[in-house]
């Protein structure tokens, strides 16, 4: 029997066969195709602790807002979304503020998993405000992706030190995350994060005075126009060569900032279709003018749409 659900006001009529998938995956399911004209939504589900609202119809691309109930997530919460964006599909999720953990009482898991498949002249963008994880959070994040020959990703993936104005400086419990990209089956890019505090330092020790941390994932066709404005980061000193010209200068009786305090980017190239931006960011509005400025190429293949 065929059941109809009615989400974000879109009825969606899915058989009992997607139905199972949903309920494996509980939280959401997002399948994007295109009609030869613009891309669209043909199934969209959505359930506790997540809400997806489509936003800007009008577009070539579909825009969805992921949202948390209740302004984040606790100990416990389990989010997990599988996307399937068709042939010539273009989909962007953004989210309407940073994505907050909790902290943990018991110990207990923050879960969020994200699935996603990508066909020929698809493009997925996962576009969100950076995650916030409040003192003693354990928030765990996988996401995977599957992106055929001719298809596109555009991920970014970030993180912020905590509560400033509550004096929060990276004193989460701990943070896992789990990234995995195929592209045309084979795996481009795999890392596994387990970031704790530890007998060698702190979680504030090792990340030091940086407010904000991520990278930026580029994959297929529809991103080599980003990936080529990247070449002039490539010409930059690198972290290195900045550590040593710094303590030179410091041995030398020189006036040097804080390590910490300059933002580090880094660029690998990993194959001929796969980038990677990592970066290290002092404040959390230099991370937007950033991402912002990486990212604004972008705006031509998702129909106008900005991401942030």
């Amino acid at each position: 029997m065929n059941k109809r659900v009615l989400e974000n006001n879109v009825p969606v009529i899915i058989d009992e066969k997607k139905r199972k998938v949903i309920d494996e995956v509980r939280s959401g399911v997002v399948v994007v195709e295109h009609n030869g004209h613009k891309s669209f939504v043909s199934e969209c589900y959505s359930s506790y602790p997540l809400r997806l609202i489509q936003q800007q119809s009008w577009l070539s691309c579909v825009s969805f807002s992921m949202l948390g109930f209740g302004g984040g997530m606790v100990a416990g919460d389990e989010i997990k979304m599988k996307v399937d964006v068709k042939t010539g599909g273009v989909v962007c999720f953004k989210t309407q503020g940073t994505n907050k953990v909790f902290k943990s009482t018991d110990g207990a898991e923050t879960l969020q998993r994200f699935e996603a498949t990508v066909a020929n002249q698809g493009l997925l963008a996962l576009t969100p405000d950076p995650t916030t994880c409040y003192e003693n959070a354990v928030f765990c994040q996988q996401q995977s992706f599957n992106v055929a020959e001719g298809g596109s990703l555009v991920l970014v993936d970030w993180f912020t030190s905590g509560r400033n104005c509550s004096s929060e400086y990276w004193k989460a419990t701990r943070i896992r995350n789990e990234i995995a990209v195929k592209y045309n089956d084979k795996l481009v890019f795999v890392e596994n994060q387990d970031i704790q505090s530890s007998s060698f330092g702190s979680l504030s020790q090792k990340l030091g005075n940086s407010e904000v941390v991520g990278m930026i994932i580029l994959v297929g066709p529809r991103t080599a126009e980003l990936r080529k404005s990247l070449d002039c980061f490539k010409r930059r000193q690198t972290f290195r060569e900045k550590r040593v010209e710094l303590t030179s200068l410091q041995a030398n009786g020189g006036a040097v900032a804080n390590l910490e305090d300059i933002p580090l980017v880094s660029v690998s190239t990993i194959s001929s279709d796969a980038t990677i931006v990592r970066f290290m960011l002092p404040d959390l509005q230099y991370g937007y003018e950033f991402v912002m400025e990486m990212l604004r190429p972008l705006s031509v293949d998702l129909g106008g749409l900005i991401p942030y």
